[in-house]
């Protein structure tokens, strides 16, 4: 018996080999079994070591999936922080040039016009921008910090990842390598900023949010 819905196309997990397939059902007493786990069901000696043999197999290739889903999506996020950073140049070089011409203009025209001139579109759009950067590179430090707290060289067992294998052999761990300073930089950054009661780009399972909480927003709210 199984509670998923008839005659429509369902994402659910295999009884045998555990990994999530496509199925559609039409009725509550088919076994959930994925095609590649059919073939070895039964309790013969040569249906258990087919069963381990495939399953091993699968396994195998959802791991590589997984991992390749995984490389492509660290270097995305580090291709978001580099085009998050030049816009955030951009925005702040636009706001300077905003803030002289509003400078500029308190010497050569009226208090009333300049006032005007400090709620300017431009400027409020320049810095809406500016913010929006801001929040998309915390978004892809955070995946970043993410990746690192499983991925990361073990300071007890020197040339080893704390996943368990060799740092050279660590394909995250490789991954992020570039991105490992800028990420540290970020993280004190942003620690210095939560514990003076500012917002913050932390994750929210972050050790200093949990430690001290926050009193205000984060900044990606």
């Amino acid at each position: 018996m199984h509670d998923h819905p008839l005659h429509r196309v369902v994402t659910a997990e295999c009884s045998c080999c555990g990994v999530e397939r496509e199925f559609e059902f039409t009725s509550r007493h088919e076994h959930v079994l994925c095609k590649g786990c059919r073939r070895h069901q039964g309790d013969t000696v040569a249906k258990v070591k087919q069963r381990d043999f495939d399953h091993v197999k699968l396994w195998h290739s959802e791991i590589q999936i997984l991992n390749e889903d995984h490389e492509g999506e660290v270097e995305r996020l580090q291709t978001v922080i580099d085009q998050r950073g030049q816009e955030l140049t951009e925005r702040q070089t636009e706001i300077a040039d905003l803030q002289r011409v509003i400078q500029d203009g308190f010497e050569r025209t009226p208090p009333p016009t300049v006032e005007n001139w400090l709620i300017n579109k431009e400027v409020k759009e320049a810095a809406a921008q500016r913010d929006s950067a801001y929040r998309a590179r915390d978004r892809a430090f955070r995946a970043l910090w993410a990746v690192d707290q499983l991925h990361h060289e073990d300071e007890e067992h020197r040339g080893y990842c704390i996943c368990g294998k060799r740092a050279s052999h660590c394909k995250e761990l490789n991954a992020i390598a570039d991105a490992t300073e800028a990420l540290l930089t970020w993280e004190n950054r942003e620690r210095n900023r939560l514990r003076n009661g500012q917002p913050d780009g932390l994750p929210d399972n972050h050790p200093d949010v949990l430690k001290y909480g926050r009193n205000h927003y984060p900044t990606w709210h």
